[in-house]
């Protein structure tokens, strides 16, 4: 005859070894799931989290680069006359590299950049919104 505390034991063992066999039959699938190739619309919202991401960055880069020439007028009581005086004059580390297909324009009388398409032309304005 089987003791209390015998059948406890085996409880608690058989127990255990549901959840860690359910922990790894879970955690397998997770792993096949991300090593398998994307469907047709997970392409695309990877592609759309990319494109979001690269926009983030430009507006941040964008962003940095103002923030630069503002300090490098505080500082020395005069705009840049190009990007490339903000890291000289310390305003900056580096100037950051544009998103592919693009690049800076500085116009150093009004002390803005803005980033243009590498054909030249700008993008169109943003549509506000109702």
């Amino acid at each position: 005859m089987q003791t209390r505390k015998t059948i406890m034991r085996r409880t608690a063992l058989f127990l255990l070894g549901s959840v860690l066999l359910f922990s790894i039959l879970s955690c397998s699938d997770d792993r096949a799931r991300a090593l398998r190739p994307a469907r047709e619309g997970e392409k695309d919202y990877r592609e759309m989290l990319t494109l979001v991401r690269d926009r983030r960055k430009a507006k941040d880069d964008l962003a940095l680069l103002r923030s630069g020439i503002e300090d490098c007028q505080v500082k020395f009581g005069r705009l840049p006359s190009n990007l490339v005086e903000l890291v000289r004059f310390g305003c900056v580390d580096h100037i950051p590299e544009p998103p592919e297909g693009a690049a800076y324009a500085y116009d150093p009388v009004r002390g803005r950049v803005d980033l243009i398409r590498q054909d030249g032309k700008q993008p169109p304005p943003k549509q506000k919104r109702r």
